[in-house]
């Protein structure tokens, strides 16, 4: 079975998730550089997706619940505000132990999202951004009602100030 090393290049803010043969890998970082080194078949398909927290199943109340325990977001995870997804997947055709690199591009539409280069021989089946409508309204709906709970928060520490000087 021949090895294929991944070398990722320009990676934008969206976190990829590598699978080969269906099968996600593991991505390590040495130097700031990503790279995943897996054993394939010579015959193998690579895709590539993003993953977002609000996505998951029970993602956004497990969002919402992680901003209140952590003091009202103070202590949580920044969450992206991109609706952006990268949509890739190619098949490579391998003989020997194989580096292909990716480099990401800029966003657009009628661009492609990712440069597969390397010493094999590759098709590329799926190569595009996308735009997630339904992920963009949960950061929105999650944006609101993070500012509703602080507002609600500031009126109740008001009453209690006042019911506490008069």
């Amino acid at each position: 079975m021949p090895n294929l090393t991944i070398n990722i290049k320009n990676y934008s803010s969206l976190k990829p998730t590598i699978f080969v043969d269906g099968k996600e890998t593991k991505i390590q970082k040495k130097n700031g550089k990503l790279f995943c080194i897996t054993p394939c078949n010579p015959s193998t398909t690579l895709e590539i997706k993003t993953y977002h927290p609000l996505n998951q199943k029970f993602g956004f109340i497990l969002c919402y619940f992680f901003f209140i325990i952590s003091l009202l977001g103070i202590f949580d995870i920044r969450y992206k505000n991109k609706e952006k997804t990268v949509l890739f997947s190619a098949e490579l055709f391998l003989k020997t132990d194989s580096v292909v690199e990716l480099h990401y591009n800029a966003f657009s539409k009628n661009q492609e999202a990712l440069e597969l280069t390397g010493d094999c021989a590759f098709q590329i089946l799926e190569n595009h951004y996308t735009l997630d409508q339904t992920l963009k309204r949960k950061i929105r709906l999650l944006y609101i009602l993070k500012l509703a709970t602080w507002v609600c928060f500031i009126i109740i520490l008001t009453i209690v100030m006042l019911n506490l000087i008069f």
